[in-house]
């Protein structure tokens, strides 16, 4: 049988943030260069000007080929 003190269950409150944190943020600076590409690649505009006929992006958006409304 493992026994646990409380006080290792109240650190968890701080140590699993701090994890998540530290992993989703290495997993990005991993493809760091993909996501920059990605997103200077996107060129459909949000907004247009009165007058101007021009596509814009969608207001949707998709999520693993999933359209999620906005």
């Amino acid at each position: 049988m493992i026994k646990t003190s409380g006080s290792s269950i109240n650190a968890m409150k701080f140590a699993v943030p701090r994890l998540v944190h530290a992993i989703t943020r290495d997993l990005f600076l991993e493809d760091i260069d993909h996501h920059f590409e990605s997103m200077m690649s996107y060129k459909l505009p949000e907004l247009s000007l009165p007058g101007e006929e021009t596509e814009l992006a969608p207001a949707t958006a998709e999520f693993d080929g999933k359209k999620l409304e906005t």
